[in-house]
């Protein structure tokens, strides 16, 4: 089932092609004024295998990009095909969409009136890979002070101490951390063993750190760096298994240490697939190295890197790496800095043990970060935790949309962008306090508070301190973010909360970022039984309130309802319910049309 936002010029060729493959458009806009916002809307209720989207149909970029990463989160086995017409290399908007992994982008020339035909059969036979859309992407250098700006200081987290044998290489005794995503949330100190034995060199529990990447990077002399990676790597493959990588691309030093025949991993770097293996490495024991036998040049560095890592992760080995003196990339959960000044890890270690300055809290609490780092997007995780809460307790759920990034990426580089994200993440912990927060999507944070600890009119008030100008990598920028809020009672559904907020935000969204509204409706509908995603969300998104019940529940303890929809015939039931005779979604939406009309007239 196809989707398709085109001009008209493209339309008919993109019919021909369709119904080439004996499939059906089940939607489609087109013109060169779209609504992209509207459009995505209506694309995100049904069962879409192929979206295909003409840049240029709309005019709002910023706006284009949200709805699509949005939708790409959620309906993340939908194949995405971007029809760019007459770009070239450079563009900002396709190199967003390479960053978001959007790699089917195909760019028909108005001369040769075939080749949308052409490329569009090419890549639905056969959808592009990084390889073929690395074209798009612009070479951001960004600064070395920006990348290393990051959050490094978690408190109150189970530990797992690693000692490393003492290098003269290495100025501080305590090394820079990114905490791991871990469900247990562990977190790692990495600290040198001042006997100075190499025997005493021991890694405890170095199995919580399996899936990791470990990242060694610095600006020390001679082979500082390499030396500390490797010596790392080889007592870390005492007790686990290990996979070294030489990611100093400028200048490689692990094959003076390890020897292998024949070419190395810089194959796969010129070939723009840095996540395929060697044909060449060594092996031995625990331990395994992928060598460059060559320094390699790369206009796009760290994006590869993040594509690399994504492919060469696995939860069954740690991989550390041999960065040279180049920063982490995203990818990376622990950022090792060697030969840092010690000043610096000291300064960073009382900023992340400053006191709540409002002072309001018990002795335990008192200890409340300043800044934490930026976890991951785990939209599963955000759900279960949201479930978890009002399985027993009413609650606030908070959807904030972080405002602006996009723009912020483009004129300032993604270092800052991140840092732009971190900002905010510590905002909402610092302003929403006894708040739980939790990473949804890129820009995208849900909260959940009991209902008991904080009223309606306080959020709302807290909510109106985000938005602020502050200095981010020495630039001044202002922080703007869309929230909404929804009041749930004790045993909703999380999915139907969180679409609720999220409803809520984007009204506030179209009114062109910053604020916030609670999500309000007169018009309730009642759902019995286990129902799909997209029976609860299609109906807030007309803006219905949706309330979740099992099959048990007594119709009479219910809350009042303008329709109740069950799957099946409830005994004994003198209210009018109605069962679908299939799950055919369109017929849901013209039953709540009618409602809704028949009580415009009644007004």
């Amino acid at each position: 089932m196809y989707a398709v936002i085109c001009n008209k010029q493209f339309w008919v060729d993109i019919q021909k092609v369709v119904e080439s493959r004996d499939d059906q458009i089940v939607l489609n806009a087109i013109g060169d004024d779209i609504d992209i916002f509207a459009e995505f809307e209506k694309i995100k209720r049904l069962p879409i295998t192929h979206l295909i989207i003409d840049v240029t149909t709309f005019e709002d970029e910023n706006s284009f990009l949200t709805a699509i990463n949005r939708y790409r989160i959620i309906h993340a086995n939908t194949q995405l095909i971007i029809i760019a017409p007459g770009f070239v290399s450079g563009n900002k908007l396709l190199h967003s969409l390479v960053t978001m992994s959007i790699y089917n982008i195909i760019t028909p020339l108005d001369e040769l009136p075939e080749s949308l035909m052409t490329s569009l059969n090419e890549v639905l036979d056969q959808p592009y890979t990084y390889e073929n859309a690395a074209k798009w992407i612009i070479n951001e250098e960004d600064s070395l002070e920006e990348k290393t700006e990051k959050k490094k200081w978690v408190l109150g987290l189970p530990k797992v101490e690693i000692k490393l044998s003492k290098l003269s290489a290495v100025v501080s005794n305590k090394a820079a951390i990114k905490l791991p995503k871990k469900k247990d949330r562990v977190s790692v100190e990495l600290c040198w063993d001042e006997s100075g034995d190499p025997e005493a060199s021991t890694v405890e529990n170095a199995k919580e750190l399996l899936g990791c990447v470990i990242w060694f990077w610095g600006s020390v002399s001679e082979r500082g760096v390499t030396n500390a990676a490797n010596q790392y790597a080889k007592d870390l493959a005492k007790s686990v298994p290990v996979l070294l990588l030489d990611g100093n691309l400028t200048n490689p030093g692990l094959g003076q240490e390890y020897k292998c025949s024949g070419t190395g991993w810089e194959n796969s770097w010129l070939a723009k697939t840095p996540g395929v293996p060697p044909k060449n490495f060594y092996a031995k024991g625990n331990l395994t190295v992928w060598l460059l036998k060559e320094s390699v040049e790369v206009d796009n560095a760290a994006d590869m890197w993040d594509v690399a890592l994504f492919h060469i992760r696995t939860p069954r080995l740690i991989i550390v790496v041999d960065g040279g003196s180049i920063p982490p990339p995203d990818q990376v959960d622990i950022n090792f800095p060697v030969g840092q000044p010690e000043r610096e890890f000291r300064e960073d270690n009382q900023r992340g043990q400053q006191m709540n300055p409002a002072g309001t809290q018990g002795e335990e609490d008192k200890r409340v970060l300043v800044s934490m780092p930026l976890p991951k997007p785990d939209a599963t995780t955000c759900e279960e935790t949201i479930a978890k809460v009002l399985n027993t307790v009413s609650a606030f759920i908070i959807m904030v949309d972080a405002d602006g990034l996009k723009g912020i990426n483009d004129k300032y580089g993604h270092a800052t962008g991140t840092a732009y994200l971190t900002e905010i993440w510590n905002r909402l912990h610092n302003i929403f306090t006894d708040t739980l927060w939790r990473r949804y999507g890129g820009d995208e944070f849900y909260g959940v508070i009991e209902s008991n600890k904080v009223s309606e009119a306080e959020l709302l008030a807290r909510a109106e301190t985000i938005s602020e100008v502050t200095n981010i990598h020495g630039r001044v920028i202002k922080i703007a973010c869309s929230i909404g809020l929804y009041g749930a009672a004790k045993g909703e559904s999380a999915i139907a909360t969180m679409a609720m907020a999220d409803h809520a935000m984007y009204k506030v969204k179209k009114n062109h970022h910053g604020g916030v509204k609670v999500f309000d409706s007169k018009r309730c509908l009642i759902l019995i039984g286990e129902w799909s995603e997209e029976w609860i969300t299609v109906p807030i998104s007309e803006g219905w309130r949706v309330l979740v019940y099992p099959e048990n529940m007594s119709l009479a303890a219910m809350a009042q309802s303008n329709l109740i929809v069950a799957k099946k015939p409830i005994p004994d039931s003198l209210t009018p319910v109605w069962i679908p005779e299939n799950e055919d979604i369109s017929k849901l939406v013209r039953k709540l049309s009618m409602i809704g009309l028949m009580e415009c007239v009644k007004c």
